[in-house]
């Protein structure tokens, strides 16, 4: 059986801590989701448990360079 190669869309989450300025809980709540994310704070993200998973459908064959 020849072995062939497949892209493999997966999603996860990860978690993080964000800075914000409010009033209470429910305006820091609001204001968290309108934060961008600093790229350069990657290291202090963290993945979610259990979070991977695999879209199914969405899976193609890459075809091999003898294949046309």
């Amino acid at each position: 059986m020849k072995i062939k190669k497949f892209m493999v869309p997966v999603t996860w989450q990860m978690t993080t801590m964000v800075e914000v300025e409010a009033c209470g809980p429910e305006e820091a709540a609001h204001e968290a989701c309108g934060v961008d994310l600093d790229t350069e704070s990657v290291d202090s993200w963290e993945y979610v448990g259990d979070s991977w998973e695999v879209d199914e459908e969405g899976i193609f064959e890459i075809p091999s360079k003898g294949d046309a």
